[in-house]
């Protein structure tokens, strides 16, 4: 007759199973970290697209505020124009009546001139 003792093939199997089990939670839960890691990714990815979104907005603004600035540059070019051409008549202006003064001068001297009395 001949026994076999399979008492460490079963608990070498028991064993094996656990371990089975043990490597099967270290994979579903690896894989769930891989998920969590993915959607964090995706949500940096989606924050990364409105900020490039802000960004480009900012640009616009920014660019519109520039055409704004050379616009007003252009306006305050012109009135500096303006006002110098109003400098160059005024001075003329001042030229005028200063010539207005002097001939005024010369008219009231021109009264005041003693009269020459001639004997005839």
């Amino acid at each position: 007759m001949l026994t076999v003792d399979c008492s460490g093939i079963i608990k070498s199997n028991r064993e094996a199973g656990g371990r089975r089990q043990e490597a099967e939670g270290r994979r579903v839960k690896f894989k769930g970290s891989l998920m969590e890691f993915k959607a964090s990714l995706m949500k940096l990815k989606d924050s990364l697209m409105e900020f490039k979104d802000s960004l480009m907005k900012l640009k616009d603004s920014l660019m519109e505020f520039k055409a704004s600035l050379m616009e007003f540059k252009d306006s305050l070019m012109e009135f500096k124009a303006s006002l110098m051409k109003l400098k160059d008549s005024l001075m003329e202006f001042k030229a005028s009546l200063m010539e207005f003064k002097d001939s005024l001068m010369e008219f009231k001297d021109s009264f005041s001139m003693p009269i020459l009395n001639f004997e005839v």
